[in-house]
């Protein structure tokens, strides 16, 4: 089970100090999506399911969810990617560079899952 959200250690990220004045943009912004350091995930897992950790969706099959091997892999790839890009406008062309970075486990009939974009 993880520990709680410790919001003052995240939030020191989202407000300019004056010594962070002199980041540029992207720091700033990579520094707040990465602000719940080994916890990263539960940004983007629903938190009914923060109590089963980071694989949940790799080895259970949960609330009629059937398992997807690699699920959290592509999904620390796919923050990986979108942080690269946080200060550049949204494109369709990034949507789906995104897309198909957070679908990567998706292999067809080994996983019954398949992704076509």
């Amino acid at each position: 089970m993880s520990s709680p959200i410790d919001f003052q250690r995240v939030l020191r990220f989202a407000v300019r100090t004056p010594e962070q004045e002199t980041l540029p943009a992207k720091t700033i912004a990579k520094n707040t999506f990465w602000g719940l350091g080994d916890r990263y995930w539960q940004q983007i897992i629903p938190e009914r399911d923060h109590p089963l950790d980071p694989m949940v969706y790799d080895q259970h099959s949960y609330k009629g969810v059937r398992q997807e091997p690699s699920f959290s892999d592509s999904l620390y790839k796919g923050c990986t990617f979108a942080a690269e890009h946080l200060t550049e406008p949204l494109t369709v062309d990034f949507y789906r560079k995104l897309h198909r970075v957070l679908c990567a486990h998706f292999q067809g009939l080994a996983t019954q899952i398949e992704f076509t974009l």
